[in-house]
């Protein structure tokens, strides 16, 4: 029995509102909308509801033949590929504080050479302005940025 006695008799005395079918609008393969970005690769870009961007074709004659997920990235307010997203961050174990060791996420900047320290050991984002890190040469560890391990900071002191 209906919750409420008027629901009840409602349905009770109008029989065409038992089996109401509810008209579903026919699903389209390509519901999604479609877009040219010149970044980060330029070429066709859709976006397909509940799923996000896709990469769907290049400008340049490429080897991408199937759909390649676009993601925000927070660190440099830009759109990039997944996989160069993926290329681009790593895990590893650092000093924070003398005698203290983290696992610690760093993401690679646009310069090939700086990192950022921005996740933290769970792969939560560490809200920025973020330190740069690099790799040490010798040591193949993460380490604080010197005014040295830049060179695009030596070329501008110079000239």
């Amino acid at each position: 029995m209906a919750p409420n006695l008027f629901v009840g008799v409602c349905t009770l005395f109008k029989p065409q509102t038992w089996f109401c079918h509810k008209a579903h609008p026919k699903r389209n393969a390509s519901v999604g909308r479609l877009e040219h970005w010149d970044s980060p690769i330029p070429g066709t870009y859709e976006y397909i509801p509940g799923r996000g961007w896709y990469l769907v074709a290049t400008d340049f004659p490429s080897s991408i033949n199937k759909r390649q997920p676009v993601n925000y990235c927070q660190i440099t307010e830009k759109w990039v590929l997944q996989s160069d997203f993926e290329q681009r961050s790593h895990f590893a174990i650092v000093e924070v504080s003398p005698g203290k060791q983290k696992r610690m996420g760093f993401f690679r900047l646009d310069d090939g050479i700086a990192y950022v320290m921005c996740w933290n050991g769970q792969g939560a984002l560490i809200p920025g302005p973020w330190e740069r890190w690099c790799l040490d040469k010798e040591t193949r560890k993460f380490r604080k940025m010197v005014i040295g391990d830049d060179p695009n900071r030596k070329k501008k002191v110079e000239g």
